[in-house]
C-alpha cells in the first residue's frame, strides 16, 4: 500500500489525467464536427471522475463507476473478441476497426482503461458510502434527457434511441 504522500501524488496525477482526457475528447468531437458526440456519457464522466479523484470524493467516484461499468465492460468484451475473431459480438466496436488511426481512436481507447483506473483510485480513496447509486441515476437521467432532446437518432449517442 502506498504511503499517504504517494497516494496523493497518484490521485492527483490520475485526476488531472481524467479531466484532461475528457476535455480532449470533447474538443476533438467539436473539431471533427461531431457535435452530438460531445454528449457521449464517457466524456462527461471522465471529467467528473477526475474532479472526484482530486476532491477524494468516494461518493461521486463510485457513482460514475456504477454508471459506466456495464457499458464499458460490454465495449471491452466486444473489442477483445474482435481482436481475436475479426468479428463483433455486439456491434459496439466496428467503427474502431474500419477508419484509419487518428486522435478519435486514441480517445476511444479510454474504454479500456477508464474503469480499472477509476477502481484503483476508489481503492486508494476508500469507499465509505453505499448510496452512490442515487447520484448515478440522477446523472443517467440528465444524460438521457439531454441526449434525447439534442441529438440525431441515427447517431444513437449513448444508445438512447
Amino acid at each position: 500500500m502506498p504511503s499517504k504522500k504517494q497516494k496523493n501524488v497518484i490521485l492527483n496525477i490520475l485526476g488531472v489525467f481524467f479531466i484532461a482526457f475528457g476535455i480532449l475528447a470533447i474538443i476533438n468531437a467539436y473539431f471533427i464536427k461531431n457535435y452530438s458526440g460531445i454528449l457521449w456519457i464517457c466524456y462527461s464522466s471522465m471529467i467528473i471522475i477526475g474532479i472526484a479523484i482530486l476532491k477524494k470524493s468516494d461518493y461521486v467516484l463510485a457513482s460514475q463507476i456504477n454508471l459506466l461499468a456495464i457499458l464499458l465492460l460490454a465495449w471491452d468484451i466486444d473489442f477483445v473478441y474482435f481482436l481475436f475473431t475479426k468479428e463483433s459480438i455486439f456491434g459496439l466496436v466496428n467503427y474502431f476497426f474500419i477508419d484509419q488511426w487518428g486522435l478519435s481512436k486514441v480517445i476511444s481507447l479510454e474504454h479500456l482503461f477508464l474503469i480499472p483506473l477509476a477502481l484503483y483510485s476508489l481503492y486508494l480513496i476508500k469507499l465509505k458510502t453505499t448510496s452512490a447509486w442515487k447520484l448515478s441515476i440522477i446523472h443517467l437521467s440528465i444524460i438521457y434527457v439531454t441526449t434525447r432532446l439534442l441529438t440525431n437518432p441515427e447517431q444513437n449517442i449513448n444508445c438512447v434511441f
